[in-house]
């Protein structure tokens, strides 16, 4: 079958192109069936992914979905009356194996994993691993969402911050995400690639990037008057982007403190913290993507 062409994008010159980042990575093979034994695309994209599309709109940045996935293909009818006899039950298909051996079939965000691995977003490893547990940087948040978008060239040659690194994919990675509002320099323009990606941070690129995009074709967010995040301010206007985030199922309540030591379970203190400045991991970072390509498909 023949590999589609990648769309044009509307205010960013030339097509989308492949992107490939740093380091060695693969990607797991497609699967023709999702986890319910129904019938998907060979192309791991149509399983949650069209192509998608980050626009400047209305002076942010909008997320448009080209294209559906592939609905399961319907049995054909007899045109006779369903007869009374009760059919053969069919075998229930087996399970799955997880696709990593450290995102196992109970891990929360295994679903979101799978899809943003399979989809080339967030790649696993040669080893067999994802690293659900490692601190994204700002590049590599750059670099995840730049893929997302189907790696379109920036509209300027202009660079956008001081500090860009010599890798090509990150860099444009960066310059695109920086020329469009998804991040930000410092005083000097820096961007800072190697440093953590914040939670709170996250919530303002994920708003920046999704928020007009989906207000655009019906699909708002409206941000949280309240969320259950004791160390969250609703009546501050600088916690918008994460009520905005919570809202739109984003980011949930952290696991662990800000050092990293796991916060107390559910009938401790702690259990409703958001924990904003505490770097985000590569499985949140799969499952924020994910809750925004849900959105896109709704």
């Amino acid at each position: 079958m023949r590999r589609p062409v990648p769309p044009r994008i509307p205010g960013v010159r030339g097509t989308a192109r492949a992107a490939s980042g740093s380091g060695h990575v693969v990607v797991p093979a497609a699967r023709t069936t999702d986890r319910r034994g129904r019938r998907i695309s060979r192309r791991v994209a149509a399983a949650g992914i069209g192509a998608v599309a980050l626009v400047p709109l209305g002076g942010i940045v909008a997320a448009a979905l080209n294209g559906t996935s592939r609905a399961p293909d319907a049995a054909p009818s007899t045109g006779r009356a369903p007869s009374a006899a009760p059919a053969a039950s069919s075998p229930m298909p087996a399970p799955d194996p997880p696709m990593f051996s450290d995102v196992g079939a109970s891990h929360p965000a295994r679903d979101a994993v799978e899809w943003a691995a399979g989809a080339g977003v967030l790649p696993g490893r040669e080893d067999g691993t994802f690293g659900p547990d490692e601190t994204m940087s700002r590049g590599g948040f750059a670099l995840a969402l730049h893929r997302y978008a189907g790696a379109p060239e920036t509209a300027t040659d202009s660079p956008v911050f001081t500090d860009l690194p010599g890798d090509a994919a990150l860099a444009a990675a960066l310059q695109w995400a920086g020329a469009r509002g998804i991040l930000w320099g410092d005083g000097d323009m820096a961007v800072r690639a190697g440093a953590a990606i914040t939670r709170s941070d996250l919530a303002a690129a994920l708003m920046a990037a999704f928020a007009g995009g989906l207000a655009a074709t019906g699909r708002a967010v409206q941000p949280a008057d309240s969320t259950p995040f004791s160390d969250v301010d609703d009546a501050a206007a600088s916690t918008l982007p994460l009520r905005w985030a919570t809202a739109a199922g984003a980011l949930e309540r952290s696991t662990v403190a800000a050092d990293g030591t796991a916060l107390a379970d559910a009938t401790g203190p702690g259990e409703n913290l958001l924990v904003p400045q505490r770097g985000t991991t590569r499985a949140e970072l799969a499952v924020a993507l994910h809750a925004m390509q849900e959105l896109l498909r709704s």
